[in-house]
């Protein structure tokens, strides 16, 4: 496996190519086992880069955070509460926008290297409604302004989540868009959720619901009942 240029076949493909069904098949499968689909090894270095990159984007949106502190001051207030909500609010963010797990080579996205918001933003896009006949203005498999507008409302509450002040977070709100995003398109509500409970879990460990509702987990982790 080189660095730039993928595994080349362990075999000759002409002779591959002549042999029986399960002839073929097991040195695919070997192979498979050994070296994955042939990723060149710079696409591994590629997401460990990326991790780092989120880690840094974590640290400089939370430290945005009006009085809470500079990067270089992170042994001082990485345990308050408004860390942990604003953590939540990148988590989904970046799960949101397309480049978490779902993202690039590994997740046979190759070019575009990601989803999400190349394909939420743009109408006429193929969608998957899940209960037409039961939520109103659903139906159909074509993305309308509608979802677009949905998604587009959850990427600006987490932006002002992201920005605002200690006292200014809006507890529930981006969770709220998630939720209702998630009645008009499968795919925007699943992506999100998880990373709003997951920080409110972390915000308050007494959370037991963080795991199950979103909605109730932000709140939660805002310190106000559901």
């Amino acid at each position: 496996m080189g660095f730039l240029e993928p595994s080349p076949p362990p075999f000759d493909l002409e002779e591959w190519q002549g042999k029986p069904h399960l002839s073929r098949l097991k040195p695919l499968v070997q192979d498979w086992g050994g070296n994955g689909f042939g990723s060149p090894t710079f696409v591994y270095l590629a997401y460990a880069l990326k991790l780092i990159l989120f880690s840094l984007g974590a640290l400089v949106v939370i430290s945005l955070t009006p009085g809470l502190g500079s990067p270089s001051d992170l042994g001082d207030w990485w345990t308050q509460p408004i860390v942990f909500e604003k953590f939540a609010v990148w988590l989904l963010l970046w799960e949101i926008l397309g480049l978490g797990a779902g993202s690039m080579p590994l997740s046979f996205r190759f070019s575009p290297p990601i989803g999400g918001v190349l394909y939420w933003l743009r109408p006429g896009t193929v969608r998957l409604p899940p209960w037409p006949d039961r939520i109103p203005f659903t139906r159909g498999s074509t993305r309308t302004w509608l979802d677009v507008g949905l998604y587009a409302g959850v990427l600006g509450a987490a932006v002002a989540g992201g920005v605002a002040a200690q006292q200014d977070v809006a507890c529930g709100g981006e969770a709220d868009l998630v939720v209702v995003g998630g009645f008009a398109q499968q795919g925007v509500q699943p992506v999100a959720a998880a990373e709003v409970a997951v920080g409110a879990e972390l915000a308050d460990e007494g959370v037991d619901v963080a795991g199950r509702f979103p909605v109730e987990a932000e709140f939660a982790g805002c310190g106000e009942d559901p």
